[in-house]
C-alpha cells in the first residue's frame, strides 16, 4: 500500500516535543493551537520489555493513562527521550536544512495503554496516520552506527555485484562474485536488534518503506554508497530484494553455492522480512509474520491488517470478542473478495482439514518459481463469495484436469520445449504418498511437469477439475502472458460436495486453453471449494 493512496486520517493524539505533553485532538484537527501540523513518528519496540511499577518511565504530560517503564537493559527513558528530541529536530528530506517538527506520533504517549477500545480504533487507522505523517524513523536501539554502516555497506556491494554477474557466463557460483560467510554475518547483525523480531514493526516497514535509520544512539547518518542519502530502510529492502531475487533464480536454476547453501541467506532474509517490495500480495507478508514475536496471538492479524488497508475484527467492531480463529477468517475473506487470484496464490506446506484448504495459514508459502512474478499485473477471472458465513463458493471456468493435461502435452510438439506448465502441489496425504519428493517444485521448462501432471490425472478422481483463476499479465514478455489455474479434486464434506484444493498451476496461453472464443475446453462453474 502506497502512502499516497491512503486517505489523510490524523491522530486522536499527538505528542509537543517542547513540552513533553500529549494533546488530544479537537474539532478541526487542532492540537493546542496548532491547525493539522506537520509531524513525525517513531517506530521502535518496547512491549516485550514492559516492566513493573516503579522504574523510570518517559515523563510526558497530558494523558490519563501510566506510562509503562521499561527495561533498562533494552533502553533507558533517558534514551527514549533523546531519540524523540532528536527526530523532532531532524534534517528533513524536502530541503535538508534543519527546522523542527516539534510534534511526533509515538504509541506510548498518543494511544490509551489502559483503554482497549481506543487502542483497537487507532491500531485500525495505523495506515493513515503514518501515511500522513511527515517523515518516519526507526529506531534500532541495539545497533551502534559502526554495525549499520558496515551492513549497508556489504548489503549494497552484494546486490550490485550480483546484479552485474547476471547473465555472466563466466560467474557460474555466487562464490565468483561475493563472500557467502560476509553476508551471512551481515544479516545476522541485522537480526540481533529487536526491532526486526517485533510483529508490530513488520507493517510498518511496509507502510513507510521511506523511513529513516537511526542507531542506537539516535543518530541519523549518510550513506557512503548510493548519493549519500540518509541511511533509509528502503535501502535494505532493495538490496535484500536484489540478492533475494538473484539467489532464488540461481537455486532454481540447480546452482549450489559451496561450503554454505543458498537456503542459509534465503532464510535470514525471510526472518528480517526485507524481501520483495510488492507486499500486497498476500502471502508475502502473512508468511514473513511467521517469523516474528508478538505478546498477543490475535496480533498476528492485527499487526500486518493495515497493510492491505483492512479493519478487521475490534478495530472494525469495537464492542465484539474476537478469536485468533475468527480473525484468520476474516483476513482470508477480505483478501479472497478483493483478488481470489491472489489470494490463492499459494500453497500449503501441511495437510490442511478438508473445507478449510481455501485459505492461506502461517505455514503456506509462495513457490520459489513464482517469486519472480510478485510485481507482476493480475486479472482475476473468478469469484470468491461467502455464504451460509463461513463457506466459500467459487464462480469460475472450468476444466476436466485430464483435458487441460492432453493440450499441455500437445503444445510442446510443435516448439520441441520440455513443457509450457508448471504444477505446484498443496502437502496433503495423497501428495505425501505418491508424489515422489522431486516432483514436488520444479522449473517451468523441465519435462518431468509432464510426469507430475500424469501422475496427477491416474491418481486423482476422475472429475478432479481446473479452475481458472486469472491472469500474470506480461510475465514472459510484454506480450505474453500467464494463466493460472487451481487444481481441486471432489470430495464428500457431509453432505455437501466441497471441491479439495490440490494445488496450483501455471501456464503459458495458447488457442486450446483460451477461455474466450469456442475452444470447447472451459465451461461454467460454480460450487462449494476449500
Amino acid at each position: 500500500m502506497s502512502k499516497d493512496t491512503v486517505p489523510p486520517e490524523w491522530p486522536l493524539r499527538l505528542l509537543h516535543v517542547p513540552t513533553m505533553t500529549s494533546l488530544e485532538r479537537q474539532e478541526g484537527n487542532v492540537y493546542g493551537n496548532s491547525v493539522e501540523p506537520d509531524y513525525n513518528i517513531l517506530s521502535y519496540t518496547w512491549g516485550r520489555w514492559q516492566v513493573a511499577d516503579g522504574n523510570p518511565a518517559l515523563v510526558v504530560r497530558g494523558v490519563p493513562w501510566r506510562i509503562p517503564a521499561i527495561d533498562e537493559h533494552h533502553f533507558s527513558a533517558m534514551q527514549l527521550q533523546r531519540v524523540i528530541w532528536n527526530i523532532s529536530l531532524s534534517e528533513q528530506p524536502e530541503n535538508e536544512e534543519r527546522r523542527s517538527i516539534v510534534f511526533v506520533w509515538i504509541d506510548i504517549a498518543c494511544i490509551d495503554q489502559e483503554n482497549e477500545r481506543i487502542k483497537a480504533y487507532e491500531i485500525g487507522r495505523q495506515a493513515a496516520i503514518f501515511a500522513n505523517a511527515k517523515s518516519v524513523y526507526i529506531w534500532l536501539s541495539h545497533l551502534d552506527e559502526a554495525e549499520l554502516r558496515l551492513c549497508d555497506e556489504v548489503l549494497y556491494d552484494s546486490s550490485q555485484t550480483l546484479l552485474s554477474a547476471e547473465g555472466n557466463e563466466a560467474s557460474d557460483t555466487v562464490e565468483d562474485n561475493i563472500s557467502i560467510e560476509s553476508l551471512v554475518q551481515i544479516l545476522e547483525i541485522l537480526l540481533q536488534d529487536p526491532w526486526y523480531t517485533s510483529l508490530w514493526t513488520l507493517q510498518e516497514v511496509f507502510l513507510r518503506a521511506d523511513a529513516a535509520i537511526l542507531s542506537k544512539s539516535s543518530n541519523i547518518f549518510k550513506r557512503k554508497a548510493g548519493n549519500g542519502n540518509p541511511l533509509s530502510l528502503a535501502n535494505f529492502v532493495i538490496s535484500c530484494t536484489s540478492i533475494y531475487n538473484e539467489l532464488t533464480r540461481r537455486a532454481l536454476d540447480g546452482q549450489q553455492a559451496r561450503g554454505l547453501s543458498y537456503t542459509k541467506i534465503l532464510s535470514l532474509i525471510e526472518r528480517l522480512g526485507l524481501y520483495h517490495g510488492p507486499w500486497e500480495d498476500p502471502i508475502l507478508l502473512y508468511g514473513a509474520a511467521r517469523h516474528r514475536t508478538t505478546r498477543d496471538p490475535n496480533d498476528r492479524v492485527y499487526g500486518i491488517m493495515q497493510v492491505y488497508g483492512f479493519r478487521l475484527g475490534s478495530s472494525a467492531q469495537p464492542d465484539h470478542t474476537f478469536t485468533l480463529a475468527d480473525l484468520e477468517f476474516q483476513l482470508a475473506r477480505a483478501h479472497n473478495a478483493r483478488s481470489a487470484l491472489s489470494a490463492q496464490l499459494f500453497v500449503h506446506t501441511r495437510i490442511i482439514k478438508v473445507g478449510d484448504c481455501w485459505r492461506m495459514d502461517s505455514q503456506s508459502k509462495l513457490p520459489q518459481a513464482l517469486l519472480m512474478f510478485t510485481d507482476t499485473d493480475r486479472q482475476s477471472l473468478c469469484n470468491i463469495s461467502f455464504e451460509n458465513f463461513r463457506e466459500p463458493r467459487l464462480r469460475a471456468k472450468a476444466c476436466h484436469l485430464k483435458d487441460i493435461v492432453k493440450v499441455w502435452k500437445h503444445a510442446c510438439l510443435p516448439y520441441e520445449c520440455n513443457a509450457i506448465q508448471s504444477v505446484f502441489l498443496d502437502v496433503t496425504a495423497f501428495s505425501e504418498e505418491k508424489v515422489p519428493p522431486d516432483l514436488h517444485e520444479m522449473s517451468q521448462d523441465d519435462a518431468r511437469q509432464h510426469a507430475l501432471s500424469d501422475l496427477l490425472v491416474q491418481s486423482l478422481d476422475d472429475e478432479a477439475r481446473v479452475f481458472l483463476l486469472g491472469v500474470l499479465v506480461g510475465a514472459i514478455d510484454e506480450d505474453v502472458d500467464l494463466l493460472v489455474g487451481l487444481i481441486a479434486n471432489p470430495q464428500e464434506k457431509g453432505t455437501t460436495l466441497c471441491w479439495q484444493r490440490v494445488g496450483i498451476c501455471i501456464w503459458e496461453p495458447i488457442s486450446e486453453t483460451s477461455w474466450e472464443g469456442s475452444s470447447g475446453l472451459w465451461s461454467d462453474f460454480e460450487g462449494y471449494f476449500g
